[in-house]
């Protein structure tokens, strides 16, 4: 049963809601799948930067060997 003043809304405003909850989902969806892409090139990149650490030894750890200097009074020191 209608209420006194209830309508139903036209096709054009029915078409517009459509339109709308449809765009809004669209552009959510696009945004949901852009983020979920990057957050995945973001960890790839991370591991593989992991993994270059991983394979270049550290200074400390190669033992980088100081050259060695002369003396202007003993000659050669280390």
């Amino acid at each position: 049963m209608k209420m006194p003043g209830e309508s139903r809304p036209s096709s054009f405003e029915a078409v517009f809601a459509a339109y709308a909850v449809v765009a809004t989902f669209a552009l959510g969806y696009g945004h949901w799948r852009l983020a979920t892409r990057q957050n995945e090139q973001d960890a790839k990149i991370e591991q593989q930067r992991q993994e270059q650490q991983a394979a270049v030894p550290d200074r400390d750890q190669i033992g980088v060997v100081q050259p060695r200097r002369r003396s202007p009074v003993t000659g050669w020191n280390n």
